[in-house]
């Protein structure tokens, strides 16, 4: 299945509600793959993007040998890790107190020279919060939300949009 007709049948699932269809299209999309060490519960590779790499890291205290350590790290959470490109990544971190994570993920951006970008930020619909960081030329959006019982971070670091120009030519 190519990457469009994966993304139409994902869609059409999610639209039906159909979660046994969903979990069947991640399990088919992707390539389990070993372990590299102890801390990894799951390593997989994405059929529809064979250079994507995922791992899940188990709990832990202390980050593993194959936590990458120019990342943000929270002590005793769920954790996952998609690597698309050496430039670009996302976390997700589950469960826990969503304020004191969010909290301690921001402090180890900032102690790493991250900055606030400016601008405005508003929460979403479903009332996660926003942050937008700059270092150099890359940007870090960070997301925190609750739904029911359920908190989740998200860090997403990509190559920063260069911003066009505003109207008056500054």
């Amino acid at each position: 299945m190519d990457p469009e007709e994966f993304a139409r049948a994902l869609e059409d699932a999610r639209q039906r509600g159909d979660k046994t269809a969903m979990a069947d299209l991640a399990r088919a999309s992707t390539e389990e793959l070993p372990p590299e060490g102890p801390g990894e519960a799951k390593r997989f590779r994405f059929r529809h993007a064979p250079g994507m790499i995922g791992i899940a890291f188990e709990p832990a205290e202390q980050r593993c040998a194959t936590y990458p350590s120019d990342l943000p790290f929270l002590p005793g959470v769920r954790c996952g890790l998609t690597t698309v490109s050496a430039e670009q990544r996302s976390l997700q971190w589950f469960g826990g107190d969503l304020e004191r994570h969010l909290a301690s993920l921001l402090e180890q951006c900032h102690a790493e020279g991250w900055e606030e970008a400016p601008g405005l930020r508003f929460p979403t619909a479903m009332g996660a919060r926003v942050h937008i960081l700059d270092r150099g030329d890359m940007t870090r959006h960070i997301m925190a939300i609750t739904v029911k019982d359920t908190s989740m971070i998200s860090l997403t670091e990509s190559p920063r949009r260069r911003r066009p120009p505003d109207a008056s030519g500054a």
